[in-house]
């Protein structure tokens, strides 16, 4: 169960920090209403960011994909936190996208690790 939580964590962590550095290189303040350019660039390097991060608490877990699930669940928890937080304040367009595009990536990201774990461990039957 410890190795599960750490990849859970450590797939959070690298979502987070990987976005983070992201909107911090490109001057993007997500509080701030994007403009249409910046909001599809975010959003698919955010999607590569999920992915990735499902597919590697799904390494990680030795629970597989259910790793990924949860960090979907704890993405979409910490973004609906922060978009209530500041609905009155600021743009709640980031914590949307995370709710209902970015957690299901890192769902898709454990699914693509666990098919190829499946995939590498049966027989070649080429030979």
């Amino acid at each position: 169960m410890g190795r599960h939580f750490v990849g859970v964590i450590a797939g959070y962590l690298f979502f987070g920090l990987a976005s983070a550095a992201l909107l911090g290189a490109s001057g993007v303040d997500p509080r701030l209403s994007p403009t249409f350019g910046i909001a599809l660039l975010t959003i698919f390097a955010g999607i590569v960011f999920a992915v990735a991060a499902g597919f590697f608490a799904s390494i990680v877990s030795p629970f597989g994909s259910r790793a990924a699930r949860h960090l979907a669940i704890v993405m979409a928890v910490f973004a609906a936190i922060f978009a209530v937080a500041e609905w009155r304040t600021g743009s709640v367009w980031s914590q949307i996208v995370t709710i209902f595009v970015l957690a299901p990536s890192a769902l898709i990201g454990g699914i693509n690790e666990e098919r190829r774990s499946r995939s590498d461990s049966l027989p070649n039957r080429s030979s």
